[in-house]
């Protein structure tokens, strides 16, 4: 068996980060391994901008502040359409727990919950404390069907890279809803 399929089976998404920075020169590493993803035609349409330092504190600053006024999220994805009942209860159960170990865990830390919880687009915008995030994008004039789905397979790519180098991610796209920041 090849190093492949443990990969795929062993990776998880991280949902808590340690606070320390990753070296620039590992970042160059898993970007020139990642771009080695397929893509439509092999046309490689998918852009990435990494986000750290102080770039990232004002990301994650500006996403907090869209989120607590509810900005609209941008149309250029299409209409949100509501999840099938199956996937809903899905989500709706990694949510729950996902919220009941955050509670856990700040519990521990001696934080008290605030008395109005925040909105998961809210709490979502800390990105969970990463030191790094790696923003996809793709170029207006390409297809949303083939953009999107190279941009799938950057990512998914991207994230085995780094997690045979020891890094954990976690792929999300609750983070583009804003394309102008």
């Amino acid at each position: 068996m090849t190093a492949t399929i443990p990969a795929i089976v062993e990776r998880r998404a991280i949902r808590k980060y340690l606070p320390q920075p990753v070296p620039e020169d590992l970042i160059r590493e898993i970007l020139a391994e990642a771009r080695w993803a397929p893509s439509a035609t092999n046309t490689q349409t998918t852009y990435a901008y990494v986000l750290s330092g102080e770039t990232l504190s004002k990301f994650k600053a500006d996403l907090r502040e869209y989120a607590m006024e509810e900005v609209p999220e941008s149309s250029d994805l299409g209409p949100r359409v509501p999840l099938p009942e199956l996937f809903q209860a899905r989500q709706d159960e990694l949510f729950r727990t996902r919220m009941q170990f955050i509670q856990a865990e700040e519990a521990k830390l001696g934080i008290k919950p605030p008395d109005q919880p925040v909105s998961l687009p809210v709490a979502m915008a800390d990105i969970f404390g990463a030191p790094v995030v790696v923003v996809l994008a793709i170029p207006r004039d390409i297809g949303l069907p083939y953009g999107c789905f190279d941009a799938g397979m950057y990512a998914q790519s991207l994230a085995l890279v780094a997690h045979a180098r020891g890094l954990g991610t976690c792929i999300t796209g609750s983070n583009v809803r804003y394309p102008n920041l």
